[in-house]
């Protein structure tokens, strides 16, 4: 009986986990690719206006 309730409580906790991680991944990844894009093009404009 005790394992029809741990077992799938641990299980659940795992998957939000991991949920919760990917997640925080992808966003940190898509920020940084953004802001990697925005940088480039503002560094450009700014070479172009010292040029």
């Amino acid at each position: 009986m005790r394992r029809l309730v741990t077992y799938p409580f641990f299980f659940v906790g795992g998957w939000l986990f991991n949920f919760v991680y990917d997640v925080k991944f992808m966003s940190g990844f898509v920020s940084g690719w953004l802001s990697h894009g925005f940088a480039s093009d503002v560094l450009d404009w700014l070479q172009g206006l010292l040029s």
